[in-house]
């Protein structure tokens, strides 16, 4: 399925984006003079296509859902030259933009003409490349000049499907005076790209005559040797990466050709994925880590500090890892063999380790950094600015900012190396919370330290607590999820129990106690089961939201919804669990400060909520208030 908007229509846009609301997938192309060529959707009659435009500044300014239809006359999308255009170069070969392939048996010396006055001009007419989406009329020698000449295309124009154009189209347009002199150079660049599938780039090109001299008026006309893997637009050179492979786009101008290798790759299966910040990380079948979105403190492992890049991106270092955990600043993982690694922001030492300046003047690392001590964990957990990790012989190790405690040794001083969590509890789980930490032991019960103001140590009180305690209620947990100013867990038979902070609902259970400095918040101070006798799998929270999966694969969410991350088409909050839209079932989900993020059962990774740094990765800064996929996988 094509999709393409003419030129005209949004007069201030700059990017579109093009999705099939009944599968998720999407991309995104440039928009030039008010419209775009057409791109290929995946689609099925039925479903319903959206294309959003924004413009420069990344503001909506145009929107429309249109219906598959089982069949649809082609239209002409645009040409070069346009109607109305005068000072045409005398050399000029005249293109046609279809809405979708035509026949190749529907290209005839009638179907499309050139006239001057009632004279047929002599020429040859071709597709541009396999395609079949682009006519090129060349006439046979140089039109003549100050000449008026109009551009013929009949309804003898028929789509694969024999469906005739839609309406006769004429295009009048006027030549310019000058001789053109000859073309001696085509460059294109970049002469080697490698993009994602659905990803797409804009190629450049410069033409030179005989005499050196930039040429812009001479007819550039771009082609695809694999339209299949890499479309690009005839005359604008924005290449769209459709499926793995390789291509080569040609410009051609004046008899001169250059070229640009393409190679078009699909993003590993992703058997992980953690929602952080305004940032996502994940992992790959082989352990390679993925991230995408907000970069300013080299949050994407990429080794640079890129402000935000909406589309994954292989972490730097060639690492494998086994397990990976986003926080709100920074990101941290485990090798196989357990050892510690960080990367992102470390002003309060929350990578572990000594870091000298980033780019943008505080403590950073865009590269993934061990963590000092050389220990080896089994767990780990990037909190809002400090982390936890589990070693190999059950203790419990926390580092970076520990203001309220949130590092269990006791005291409030920040720490840039690892220290252990005083007491002498055996640990087997940890999570990092935002001024908090919980961890579970290897008999499955529940201790917690750090702030709190909101009762989400879950001891009873709303006293701060520099040391582990003990969750109240003797419940016992298989996992544990420390968030803002909530904790969740799920018992071994999936019922899921939360306290702390209630508000927005955060708890999915009705508030008992009330907390907070006024004493005034509703909240829980111990463990209170979620209402709707939900059986979960995994549970996920972060920032005033939860998540869960339950034993049959379903998604729901609660609490803070007003960015659209509870996935249910709306930025509605709610007080009790309600399920993610799309119908989409899921092995594992992760909450993050404004999004949500998680793997489908058929292994592709969805995100939805927030996206104002890219943290979707769906190549776009558009929210959304439903699943989107991930961009580049297949």
């Amino acid at each position: 399925m094509y999709v393409s908007l003419s030129p005209g229509t949004v007069a201030n846009g700059a990017k579109a984006k093009v999705g099939n609301l009944a599968s998720s997938a999407s991309l995104t192309t440039l928009v030039f003079d008010g419209g775009f060529d057409p791109v290929a959707v995946r689609a099925q009659v039925g479903d319903s296509l959206e294309v959003i435009v924004t413009d420069a500044a990344g503001a909506p300014v145009f929107q429309a859902r249109y219906a598959v239809a089982a069949r649809r006359p082609p239209v002409m999308v645009r040409s070069d030259p346009s109607r109305g255009r005068t000072d045409v170069s005398l050399n000029a070969s005249i293109v046609v933009v279809f809405s979708e392939p035509i026949a190749s048996t529907a290209l005839t010396a009638t179907s499309i003409r050139l006239l001057s006055g009632s004279s047929v001009v002599p020429g040859s007419l071709r597709f541009a490349d396999g395609s079949n989406l682009v006519a090129v009329f060349t006439p046979s020698a140089l039109l003549a000049p100050a000449t008026d000449y109009r551009l013929e295309v009949t309804q003898e124009v028929r789509d694969l499907d024999g469906d005739a154009l839609e309406e006769p189209v004429t295009v009048d347009f006027t030549t310019g005076t000058a001789e053109p002199s000859p073309v001696a150079s085509v460059t294109v660049e970049p002469a080697a790209v490698t993009l994602l599938v659905g990803q797409f780039v804009q190629l450049a090109v410069t033409v030179r005559d005989v005499g050196g001299n930039l040429d812009l008026s001479t007819t550039v006309i771009w082609a695809s040797s694999n339209p299949g893997v890499a479309l690009v637009s005839a005359t604008t050179g924005v290449v769209t990466g459709l499926a793995p492979g390789s291509a080569t786009i040609t410009a051609t101008s004046g008899g001169q050709s250059g070229a640009a290798a393409i190679e078009v790759q699909a993003l590993p299966t992703l058997t992980a994925v953690s929602a952080g910040g305004p940032f996502t990380c994940g992992l790959s079948v082989g352990g390679a880590a993925y991230c995408w979105g907000y970069n300013a403190d080299g949050n994407l492992g990429t080794g640079t500090t890129t402000y935000r890049i909406p589309m994954p991106v292989s972490v730097v270092g060639g690492i494998t890892f086994a397990h990976l955990s986003a926080g709100d600043t920074h990101t941290c993982a485990l090798t196989p063999s357990g050892t510690a690694y960080c990367w992102g922001s470390n002003g309060v030492g929350q990578l572990g380790s000594p870091i000298q300046p980033c780019s943008e003047g505080g403590l950073c690392s865009a590269t993934p950094q061990p963590v000092a001590g050389g220990l080896t964990f089994t767990s780990i957990s990037a909190g809002a600015n400090h982390t936890c990790g589990v070693t190999s012989n059950s203790v419990l190790y926390c580092w970076g900012y520990n203001a309220y405690g949130q590092l269990g040794d006791g005291t409030t001083q920040d720490r840039a190396v690892p220290v252990a969590v005083v007491g002498g509890v055996e640990f087997s789980f940890v999570s990092a919370g935002f001024t908090h930490s919980c961890g579970l032991t290897p008999t499955f019960r529940a201790y917690c330290w750090g702030s709190n103001r909101e009762g989400e140590i879950g001891d009873g009180t709303t006293i701060d607590r520099p040391t582990a305690v003990p969750v109240a209620g003797g419940l016992a947990f298989v996992a544990l999820a420390a968030g803002l100013e909530q904790t969740c867990g799920l018992t071994p038979s999936g019922v899921a129990y939360c306290w702390g902070s209630n508000g927005y609902g955060a708890l999915g259970a009705p508030a008992r106690d009330t907390c907070g400095l006024e004493g005034r918040d509703p909240c829980n101070r111990v463990p209170v089961a979620v209402v709707g006798g939900l059986i979960f799998s995994t549970v996920s929270t972060r920032f005033g939201h939860v998540c869960g999966v339950t034993t049959s694969g379903l998604a729901y969410c609660w609490g803070l919804g007003r960015d659209g991350q509870l996935g249910t088409g709306t930025t509605g909050s709610s007080l009790v669990p309600i399920p993610v839209s799309g119908g989409l079932t899921f092995t594992s989900i992760s909450a993050g400060s404004g999004h949500t993020c998680g793997r489908a059962t058929g292994g592709a990774v969805y995100c939805w909520g927030d996206n104002s740094n890219g943290q979707l990765g769906d190549g776009t800064l558009f929210g959304s208030w439903v699943p989107l996929k991930v961009v580049g996988q297949q």
